[in-house]
């Protein structure tokens, strides 16, 4: 069918491919060590939306490279089960990792108990270029941007759980984080800012943009980026 072949691998639970033939597959395995200590291998798929942003694709991947944001765009939704605390963020190759520590809740745990660790700390990982992962306490967002033009952009949302709902109160629990996350924080909050940035950007009255001391996430992204299409 004169089909062509990409170079693949599986690791951390995930399928790496690329148009490389000589891709460097090193950074994804050395995610693998993160990605499977939240079992990402072995999570059950509760549910997915493909949601049609009206965006560019890198304005829907910068609101998840920083996390002052929370406590501001989502006062109505998530900002209540957050507080403001420390962030650390590195790269691993082209990805970047990030986790937010609630300070309060971070000096009365055992630092030793991941179950605990997962309760205080929000963990994000951007896998370059358009793959979001937001883990919180017990189950994980995928997040992949499919650009379809310059201001037009599908995501699709995955929720993955620890196993298949086995009763309604099961059920209940996962359709309200769901919904909670899905429609209300994503759809209603980050997907709709990002829709307001592109509208303002697409004016042309916005010559530059400065971005802050806790913006280096976004920052560093769109360097790869532009690297990445000097390439």
């Amino acid at each position: 069918m004169s089909l062509r072949r990409f170079p693949a691998i599986e690791s951390g639970g995930l399928i790496w491919f690329a148009q490389d033939p000589a891709a460097d597959f090193a950074p994804a395995q050395a995610l693998a060590p993160d990605l499977d200590a939240f079992a990402l291998g072995n999570l059950h798929l509760y549910r997915r939306h493909t949601h049609d942003v009206a965006a560019n694709w890198k304005l829907i991947i910068d609101a998840f490279l920083e996390s002052y944001h929370v406590q501001r765009l989502h006062a109505q939704t998530i900002a209540p089960f957050f507080a403001d605390g420390i962030t650390v963020a590195d790269r691993i190759g082209p990805h970047q990792r990030a986790a937010v520590g609630r300070t309060d809740y971070l000096a009365r745990i055992d630092r030793d108990d991941w179950r605990q660790v997962r309760k205080a700390m929000t963990f994000t990982y951007h896998l370059f270029p358009n793959t979001i992962l937001v883990m919180s306490p017990d189950y994980l967002n995928v997040l992949t941007c499919w650009p379809q033009d310059v201001g037009r952009t599908l995501v699709e949302d995955i929720m993955l759980i620890p196993s298949a709902p086995r009763d309604a109160e099961e059920e209940r629990h996962w359709d309200k984080s769901w919904t909670l996350l899905d429609t209300g924080t994503f759809a209603g909050e980050d997907f709709r800012a990002a829709a307001l940035c592109h509208q303002g950007l697409a004016s042309g009255l916005v010559e530059e943009i400065m971005l802050g001391t806790l913006e280096h996430g976004v920052a560093e992204f769109h360097a790869m980026i532009g690297q990445a299409l000097a390439d």
